[in-house]
């Protein structure tokens, strides 16, 4: 992809992409965000890897954040996702389930804050907020959640929404509003 935006720089939108290679909207904006905003080096390590330490999706993220702080951004993530893959071992997948959703939903929030639709006071203990609404029962044998699993799923929240409401807006998010502006 990046050959080809060398090429024509504007030539390649995520529709064109989606076609040209039968790929999910999503992933043709993950492949674009990580070959137009990503640090050529962080770039060259994540391809060089015969076994990619960070998804696709993980690259286009850390791709968003301001170029001085890729570096960063990619050695904590790289640290994590080693440190999760083990501890996953162990996890029950209602656990990993839930981190995940936690990470989208705040996500979400924090693109409704960016975007002016939802405001939240900064003075509000998120994760205490948070640790509230998560307090559920499992599925199955119906125990309680401990308080150390709601404690990492509501930061892994807070997180996300933090990270997203300081976010620049994606293409996909341009596309998106300019889609429903012309509607």
């Amino acid at each position: 992809m990046r050959k080809l935006l060398e090429i024509d720089p504007e030539g390649y939108t995520a529709n064109r992409v989606t076609a040209m290679f039968g790929r999910s909207l999503q992933y043709s904006y993950a492949t674009l965000k990580v070959a137009q905003k990503l640090r050529p080096e962080l770039f060259e390590q994540w391809r060089a890897s015969k076994t990619k330490p960070l998804p696709l999706l993980e690259m286009a993220s850390i791709a968003s954040h301001p170029v001085d702080l890729q570096v960063a951004a990619y050695a904590k993530a790289v640290v994590t996702t080693e440190e999760e893959r083990h501890a996953r071992k162990a996890l029950k997948p209602w656990f990993v389930a839930a981190i995940r959703r936690a990470e989208a939903q705040g996500r979400y929030l924090g693109i409704l804050q960016r975007e002016g639709v939802l405001q939240i006071r900064p003075d509000v203990d998120w994760v205490s907020k948070i640790r509230f609404l998560v307090r559920f029962k499992k599925s199955l044998g119906g125990t309680d959640i401990p308080v150390a699993a709601q404690e990492r799923i509501a930061q892994t929240m807070a997180d996300a929404f933090l990270q997203a409401s300081h976010e620049e807006r994606t293409e996909e998010e341009e596309e998106r509003e300019e889609d429903w502006n012309e509607d």
